[in-house]
């Protein structure tokens, strides 16, 4: 009876520092965060309302109905997919961004946009 008992307590234990790990470790260092509602998505966004070339392509007004991508906080590039419905067409954005750690800012590298006939680089 008292090898179940150490049996079950090494197991709560065990269990309990995994948990620990997961909650207060991983989630905070490791795991990856959605670019929905960051910095650099919201930068994409002015950028992409103030810019003429999306503006003829897609129309003035502009929506955005998804964000496809993820934010790793071991790395510096972050790549993203923005799906715009524009008052007269639909487009996909794809985003190429990295992190700058001397300057602490965001950095857009490349900005595409593909409509249903064209592909267009903006930057």
């Amino acid at each position: 009876m008292q090898t179940l008992n150490k049996i079950r307590t090494f197991q709560f234990f065990g269990l309990a520092g995994l948990l620990f790990g997961y909650l207060f470790v991983y989630r905070r260092f490791f795991a990856k965060k959605a670019v929905m509602n960051s910095v650099i998505y919201h930068q994409t966004l002015g950028f992409l309302k103030q810019n003429d070339i999306v503006a003829k392509e897609l129309g003035s007004h502009i929506q955005v109905m998804n964000c496809n991508g993820q934010i790793s906080p071991l790395t510096n590039k972050v790549d993203f997919d923005l799906i715009l419905f524009g008052s007269t067409q639909k487009g996909k954005v794809h985003v190429k961004s990295e992190y700058l750690k001397d300057s602490q800012q965001w950095k857009i590298n490349q900005v595409e946009l593909f409509t249903r006939s064209d592909r267009l680089h903006i930057i």
